[in-house]
């Protein structure tokens, strides 16, 4: 009998160690295959995750760059306030008084006082046609745009795509009677020599002329108008304005 009973407690042993190793087994396993599972996804991801090119920005000189065709040190033969500026017939020029424009039937949106030593933009009009101009009061006290000096003539002809718009509102104009609305780069640079810089984009090539006082004239050709003028604009140098 007591061999019988040493028997089944040695077999109820041998089950009891049995159960406990499978246990083991399958916490090991629990605990273990997530841990692998991400473990591979993170590895994965890290070697096959696709890398991009950076993008190549066009250089400054791709962009912008002295004009190789004018003469070194090359500026603009005379004066860019000299240039007489023709708007539907009516002459104006930089460093006019307003009241040039004024006595000719151009009219202002108001009449704001403008700041002793500082400028003003405005955008005369008559009949219907428009332009925009700097004003400038160079003196010590307040001005009115009347008594005010223009420092910018800027026509423009094309849109915000830069495409040549609507001309129902755009003047005719010449500059120094030879350069008009129809005009070509080559009539532009016949008339006032290569062009000291050149700006290139997708949408213009500008033409930049300056002279000895840094005073400009520029030039937008619109490529996706077949190269028209787009824009003209004469500036004068006002940085001794404080």
């Amino acid at each position: 009998m007591k061999r019988v009973l040493v028997l089944l407690l040695s077999m109820m042993l041998l089950v009891s160690l049995a159960a406990c190793s499978d246990s083991g087994k399958m916490k090991d396993s629990s605990t273990q295959a997530p841990t692998e599972k991400l473990t591979g996804i993170f590895t994965e991801n890290a070697t096959e995750e696709p890398t991009e090119d950076p993008t190549e920005e066009p250089t400054e000189a791709e962009r912008y760059y002295i004009n190789s065709n004018a003469d070194e040190g090359s500026e603009f033969k005379g004066a860019v306030s000299e240039i007489v500026v023709s708007l539907d017939g009516d002459n104006v020029s930089l460093n006019d008084k307003a009241s040039v424009l004024l006595d000719n039937g151009w009219e202002f949106d108001g009449d704001y006082k403008i700041k002793s030593h500082t400028k003003m933009a405005a955008t005369p009009e008559k009949d219907g046609h428009r332009f925009s101009i700097m004003l400038t009061n160079f003196t010590d006290s307040k001005s009115t745009f009347k008594e005010s000096t223009i420092t910018e003539i800027d026509i423009r002809l094309r849109d915000n795509d830069f495409v040549i718009k609507d001309n129902s509102k755009n003047p005719s104009f010449t500059l120094n009677g030879i350069i008009n609305n129809d005009s070509k780069k080559s009539d532009i640079i016949e008339a006032f020599g290569e062009p000291t810089q050149i700006t290139n984009t997708e949408d213009y090539e500008k033409l930049i002329y300056k002279d000895s006082e840094s005073n400009k004239l520029e030039f937008y050709l619109l490529k996706k108008s077949n190269n028209k003028i787009g824009e003209v604009i004469l500036q004068i140098n006002t940085n001794a304005i404080k």
